[in-house]
């Protein structure tokens, strides 16, 4: 298969082709003005000398008053000289006196003219405002040149030539510059693109290139690799995270069963108890990250329904009574009336579960933790805020991430998995509605969800 040429070459060979074709129509534009100009000039030349031969008759007239048979003789050598056949007529037509047209011909052949159509015109002889005779002047109608005008021209046509050879050398060394300047970003784009494909997440253009398209799309290439690479570290962070969670359990089982099988402890049912919490653990981890993978599909289904939002806060906020009340923590619900939203009820039931789940595990005793629901500034909200530890304002914007924790020593005992506030992201976003925290370590968090009006 032929390799296509380089995108260089392809710019200056169609600027050498546009420069070429602008030259030489420039170039015989400039020909046909010329050739029209002399022309005209020609013509006006030609026509001031016939006017100069009907005044010299005019003045022969007013001296003798009377035509003679060598009342042009004068004039015909300049005559022949410009290519004009002269012949003189009286007043009742009859000729006078005239010259060969054969010898101003042959004269004219001789001069290197070409062959040309011969034409004529007459003009009137007056004196006294009378007509006294005619005088027909004779030419053959191509450019009849002096010396001097062939040679202007001739400068003009070498002047046009080199002014057209000139404008395609300064073309090819213009081509030859802006098809590589042109052609750079694209190669640079293309270096950042292969280096992308070998692995090389971090290079990135630095440089401007001074057109707006190509900085777009060196800009566009740079979001992409910074994209890559933040996802490679997600992915690196992901790997490490699901085998720390994965590895903490399946120890606390392998070293039970290990005590077990060597004799140094007794398979009690306490024991077994406790193994059997690991694996409850296990499979609620393999349960959440299977319910995060099909909220992370490319379509999520959801089947929209009409809900009271009052009723769904206060339907999930039941079921964490005994709890709350086993640990010390006042639960209270705040609803606004009539308020209905467009929801899946299983899926806006599991934000509420993940977020009073959040809220009361790290609300100690003693304190308390609010859902709210209602308008406020012409918007839709449903809030759930606690009293617990809080969070740092630097932790806000990472904690809708998978396995992300504030503790980052994972103990089981300060909180789960880390893939709650994930869920509740993907289930919002899915659903078109916002999400947003606030905190302040100490005084407890506060998450918002928007809903539209609509």
């Amino acid at each position: 298969m032929k390799r296509p040429l380089p995108l260089a070459a392809r710019l200056t060979i169609a600027f050498l082709f546009v420069a070429a074709l602008f030259s030489v129509t420039l170039a015989a534009v400039l020909e046909l003005l010329i050739d029209r100009q002399f022309r005209s000039y020609v013509d006006e030349v030609r026509m001031k000398k016939h006017g100069e031969i009907v005044r010299y008759f005019e003045l022969v007239y007013a001296k003798e008053r009377a035509w003679s048979e060598d009342s042009g003789t004068e004039i015909a050598g300049q005559a022949m000289m410009d290519g004009n056949v002269v012949a003189l007529f009286d007043r009742n037509g009859g000729l006078l006196w005239g010259m060969d047209r054969e010898m101003v011909e042959l004269h004219y052949r001789m001069m290197g003219h070409p062959d040309s159509a011969y034409e004529e015109r007459e003009y009137p002889i007056l004196f006294g405002g009378e007509r006294v005779g005619s005088v027909r002047v004779g030419n053959f109608t191509v450019l009849h040149l002096s010396p001097e005008d062939a040679a202007f021209r001739e400068n003009l046509h070498r002047g046009v030539l080199a002014a057209s050879s000139v404008g395609i050398l300064a073309a090819v060394v213009l081509s030859f510059v802006l098809s590589r300047r042109l052609a750079r970003p694209l190669l640079r784009t293309k270096e950042l693109a292969e280096r992308l494909r070998r692995g090389e997440l971090s290079v990135r253009i630095s440089e401007r290139f001074g057109t707006s398209e190509l900085d777009s799309l060196a800009d566009a290439l740079n979001f992409l690799a910074q994209s890559l690479e933040e996802q490679e570290k997600l992915r690196r962070q992901l790997t490490r995270d699901v085998s720390h969670e994965l590895r903490t359990p399946l120890n606390a089982l392998n070293a039970l069963v290990e005590a077990c099988i060597d004799g140094v402890m007794e398979p009690t049912t306490e024991r077994l108890e406790d193994c059997r919490e690991e694996i409850v653990r296990l499979a609620a981890l393999a349960k959440d990250l299977e319910r995060l993978s099909d909220l992370e599909g490319d379509v999520l289904a959801l089947s929209a329904e009409r809900l009271d939002l009052a009723d769904a806060a206060r339907s999930a906020a039941r079921s964490f009574e005994p709890l709350c009340m086993r640990k010390g923590v006042t639960l209270d619900v705040r609803a606004e009336e009539g308020i209905v939203v467009s929801a899946d009820g299983d899926k806006l039931r599991q934000v509420l579960v993940n977020l009073l789940a959040n809220a009361v595990e790290y609300t100690p005793s003693g304190g308390a933790v609010l859902v709210t629901a209602g308008r406020e500034g012409g918007r839709i909200l449903l809030s759930v805020s606690d009293t617990g530890i809080g969070m740092a304002k630097e932790e806000l914007p990472r904690i809708f991430e998978r396995f992300y924790r504030v503790d980052r020593s994972r103990s089981r005992s300060s909180g789960g998995a880390g893939i709650g506030l994930a869920i509740v992201h993907k289930i919002v976003k899915a659903h078109g509605w916002t999400i947003s925290a606030e905190s302040e370590p100490g005084r407890g968090s506060r998450f918002t969800v928007e809903f539209p009006q609509a």
